[in-house]
């Protein structure tokens, strides 16, 4: 799919943009439209708008291409560089460093799942290519995936659609059929579609993990590339994450705070009863172990941060201004303690 929209339109930018707000338009558009946040019916929508950014974001991330673009518009590009070499020959893994989880964690981790099919991906990493001048495997592809804070607390399965190429069947790859060049493939020996992979999520993912799918990206004469699956947890209407813990608010009446009380706390396993003593200040933090986000190496569970909120009555009656006035004198002539 070659676009014919200008590319900063696309990207939402002005011709001047700064690499720094290219990456930044590039990554919200792409979390914003990749084909595994949308429902079934806007699938093939959303992957014809993933693949325009993404080709938008190819040329213009590259100064030479840039350049071409900026004086001749697409045939500058066009002439030069076919779609399937812009994609090959952009590096995404860098577009999505440094995405934060807007509140609930971040960070790359390291230790390997390979009986789960994947492993945690070092950005830092490279393949070493073997012999003076050798080709390498196919290039490695980056695509984001969501999951609900419950689907990262228990781990699950998700179905991700990834745009790549493709070894052309009807050349076989060779990019030629008998002494002419594939009409398929226009004697590229590849074609670009979408490959729908089943992945497993283990308990304790965050904003920004990273999950190695090997063998799963682009295809070269060496082999295939891997694909890096990056995550986004989305944000939850009753818990904020903090590293492995988890955080929450209750509110306690008056009465409750004044006198102890047992309060009830949601977790993400349901909820449980938690025992507030007598005299708690309002905003003060009560600690529930264990009840946070499982460690993604299994080693134990954070804690789950409750933050108790003293409700203060409004509007009161007659005879309950009376008690609290009676309260206030009471406490008022009470002795104090040094």
């Amino acid at each position: 799919m070659s676009t014919t929209r200008d590319y900063y339109e696309i990207l939402g930018l002005k011709k001047g943009a700064t690499p720094e707000e290219l990456k930044k338009a590039y990554r919200e558009l792409a979390l914003r439209t990749h084909p595994d946040r949308v429902p079934v019916e806007k699938k093939k929508e959303a992957e014809n708008s993933f693949k325009e950014i993404s080709e938008a974001y190819a040329v213009l991330s590259d100064p030479q291409k840039r350049a071409l673009y900026d004086q001749y518009g697409h045939s500058g590009v066009d002439q030069k560089f076919r779609q399937e070499d812009i994609f090959r020959g952009t590096d995404f893994r860098t577009v999505f460093e440094g995405i934060q989880d807007n509140g609930f964690g971040g960070g790359f981790f390291e230790n390997l799942f390979g009986d789960l099919g994947f492993e945690i991906f070092n950005p830092r990493g490279r393949k070493k290519r073997h012999g003076a001048g050798a080709e390498s495997p196919g290039r490695d592809l980056e695509a984001p995936f969501s999951v609900t804070l419950e689907e990262a607390y228990r781990g699950t399965e998700k179905t991700v659609s990834i745009p790549r190429d493709e070894a052309c069947a009807a050349c076989g790859g060779s990019g030629a059929v008998g002494n002419a060049a594939c009409a398929t493939c226009g004697g590229a020996g590849r074609v670009h579609s979408t490959r729908t992979l089943s992945v497993s999520v283990p308990p304790g993912v965050r904003t920004g993990s990273r999950l190695r799918m090997k063998g799963e990206g682009e295809v070269s004469g060496r082999g295939r590339g891997d694909l890096y699956l990056i995550a986004e947890v989305l944000p939850h209407a009753t818990f904020q994450r903090d590293g492995k813990d988890l955080v929450t608010e209750v509110s306690a009446t008056l009465p409750q705070a004044m006198l102890g009380a047992e309060l009830s706390v949601p977790t993400m396993e349901g909820s449980v009863m938690m025992r507030v003593p007598a005299g708690t200040q309002g905003g003060t933090t009560f600690r529930l172990r264990g009840k946070g986000m499982p460690d993604l190496r299994g080693k134990g569970a954070g804690d789950e941060l409750v933050k108790v909120n003293v409700e203060i009555p409004r509007n009161l009656s007659s005879r309950q201004k009376e008690l609290v006035e009676e309260l206030a004198r009471t406490l008022e002539n009470a002795p104090t303690s040094r």
